[in-house]
């Protein structure tokens, strides 16, 4: 079993019943990609999100080439920024994967992964390459 799935695993096992799982479906853009998020609400009122993905291609390598990945989530108050997803290789292999936690003070409704050329914007551009509802 890979390292990271192991810590993600492990998240997994610590989160209560009020966690959801989401999985995104196979891409067009990037179909070896296999991407999976956990949104938790924490203690704090607001939603932890862990983002793993693995056979993530670098976004130089898309057509056309972009600079980055950013993390998006919709909610009723727009979309929101959730930062940006390096892609890293495997200790053992030459497999690209990528993780993220992060949070929000807004339900997400929507996870985005869009490849862009600047990491700071305020809202995603047209080149989605993953994309999945959260389902509570």
């Amino acid at each position: 079993m890979k390292p990271h799935y192991i810590l993600f695993i492990f998240s997994l096992l610590l989160f209560t019943s009020c966690s959801n799982t989401v999985e995104f479906p196979v891409s067009d853009i990037i179909p070896a990609a296999e991407a999976k998020a956990v949104v938790m609400k924490d203690n704090n009122e607001n939603y932890q999100i862990k983002l793993e993905i693995d056979n993530l291609t670098e976004p130089n390598r898309l057509n056309p080439p972009k600079k980055y990945y950013v993390f998006w989530a919709e909610t009723e108050h727009g979309s929101q920024n959730l930062g940006q997803i390096k892609v890293r290789e495997a200790m053992l292999s030459s497999k690209k994967y990528a993780e993220l936690e992060t949070s929000t003070p807004h339900k997400p409704l929507r996870l985005v992964i869009s490849a862009e050329n600047e990491v700071d914007k305020a809202s995603p551009g047209t080149f989605t390459v993953l994309e999945a509802n959260v389902e509570y």
